[in-house]
């Protein structure tokens, strides 16, 4: 708590002052002590060029997020004849399973 009110919210400290084994993690403490509004002594202004940065990206995820889909376009998209589940999504991380019938070494 100490820590929290001297320094305000950051995980820059979290292996000094929770266990590695914590089942609440410093993400979970930062969460319920900023949503308590629990003070703290620094507070961080953005500079005017960070402020725009910010307010850049924000107007960049908005753009994208109108660009998206909504759950009814997305089911069709998916239950349609033609559509095709990608194969590259995710790396392969193991070799695949053998045919039925035959056995792993």
């Amino acid at each position: 708590m100490q820590c929290y009110q001297e320094n305000g919210p950051s995980t820059i400290w979290a292996r000094d002052v929770i266990d590695a084994h914590d089942q609440f993690t410093m993400e979970g403490y930062l969460a319920l002590l900023v949503g308590q509004q629990v003070p703290y002594a620094i507070s961080f202004k953005p500079s005017e060029a960070e402020q725009r940065l910010r307010e850049q990206l924000r107007s960049q995820n908005r753009e994208l997020a109108a660009r998206g889909i909504d759950v009814r376009e997305a089911l069709e998209m998916v239950r349609s004849q033609g559509f095709r589940w990608p194969t590259d999504l995710f790396p392969k991380l193991c070799q695949p399973a053998p045919p039925a019938g035959e056995k792993s070494m």
